[in-house]
């Protein structure tokens, strides 16, 4: 298998192309009323004009710069085991809720700033 291969083996085992897909199939609907910088509408279809296949060889080739060869087979042994695949399953949930830490530190920061400046 190449490098090219694994990468993109990769990129299904993580969910990358899954989540570009359900973005894509989000996305699809808008495509006609979307228009250029100049004012022009974009008459684009999903599967014809904009393909998942070409934004996944985008993805894969941005994917090889970072990567050699030795730490994607490390990652695809990883991915593939029990606590691999519980880290791909919670991924979403947990940068979801770490990015709730984020938003509260900040609320409660605002929040106490602004009493302070009341008082």
């Amino acid at each position: 298998m190449t490098k090219r291969e694994k990468v993109h083996k990769l990129m299904i085992l993580k969910g990358y192309v899954g989540c570009v897909e359900k973005r894509l199939s989000s996305l699809a609907p808008l495509f006609p009323y979307l228009e250029t910088r100049e004012g022009m509408k974009t008459p684009l279809r999903c599967g014809e004009e904009v393909n998942l296949e070409e934004i996944v060889e985008r993805m894969v080739a941005l994917y090889e710069q970072y990567w050699d060869e030795t730490e994607i087979d490390e990652m695809l042994c990883f991915f593939k085991r029990p606590v691999g695949q519980k880290l791909i399953a919670s991924g979403e949930q947990l940068v979801a809720k770490l990015c709730g830490v984020l938003d509260d530190y900040l609320w409660e920061k605002m929040t106490r700033a602004a009493r302070e400046k009341m008082h």
